[in-house]
């Protein structure tokens, strides 16, 4: 993944698609500090949730999802990351405990299905909350992004995603620097102030595993630029 190559992705999420919007309806709603104490920040996560495509979280039931978020809370938000640290940064312990978190979350029960049959959290609902949770440390996934990859949503193969971004990213760190900039301030240099550099990931894999958008070669993209300038002939 090429610095060009993910900008581009990345523009094309922002500006095709709307997910932003119900993303900044929850920020809005939990003061951009989710607080799983709360029960009006457990509403606005399960929604938004819900806006993002988890039909795990059937509305009727989203009572006992809430129920579960909070215990889910008790036994394991103090062990999740501090709100400051980024992916990168997470040392052998810190991502043990945080898998950890995650194999318990993904088993909780989001719903019944038929009245009687358990729908449980699944690998993408978790990954989904720890986001909303801790988004400078966790890229949410999806079963597209899962497959592509050969994930089979188990607490390893979230550690070996976990790593995968991690070293996506420390590969751009240096590419960051040397046009000027730290791997932080990625996200508002491609004008994606909403997202964090491990949402920037979870972006271009969406457009390009999931969605299978095909990104232009750098020099269809100069060419291109050249059609831009007044009086350059068309080719």
């Amino acid at each position: 993944m090429t610095l060009y190559e993910l900008a581009f992705a990345c523009w094309v999420f922002g500006n095709v698609l709307d997910f932003d919007k119900s993303y900044r309806r929850f920020l809005e709603a939990v003061d951009n500090t989710p607080d799983l104490d709360d029960p009006e920040h457990r509403r606005a996560l399960l929604k938004w949730l819900n806006e993002w495509g988890c039909r795990q979280f059937a509305r009727r039931y989203h009572p006992r999802a809430a129920r579960e978020m909070l215990s889910w809370h008790n036994d394991f938000g103090d062990a999740l990351p501090a709100a400051e640290r980024h992916l990168w940064q997470l040392d052998d312990a810190e991502a043990t405990a945080a898998v950890d978190a995650y194999a318990d979350l993904s088993s909780r029960i989001a719903s019944l299905r038929a009245g009687r049959l358990p729908v449980k959290f699944g690998p993408v609902g978790a990954a989904k909350i720890l986001f909303a949770l801790r988004p400078l440390v966790f890229p949410p996934w999806d079963s597209p992004i899962q497959n592509e990859f050969c994930y089979d949503g188990s607490p390893e193969s979230y550690r070996r995603f976990l790593q995968r971004v991690a070293d996506v990213l420390q590969n751009l760190a240096p590419v960051c620097r040397r046009n000027g900039f730290d791997l932080p301030e990625l996200p508002a240099k491609l004008g994606r102030k909403l997202a964090t550099p491990v949402k920037l990931i979870d972006e271009y894999y969406w457009v390009t595993v999931t969605r299978r958008c095909k990104l232009p070669p750098p020099e269809a993209l100069a060419r291109w630029l050249k059609w831009a300038k007044p009086g350059t002939p068309k080719q």
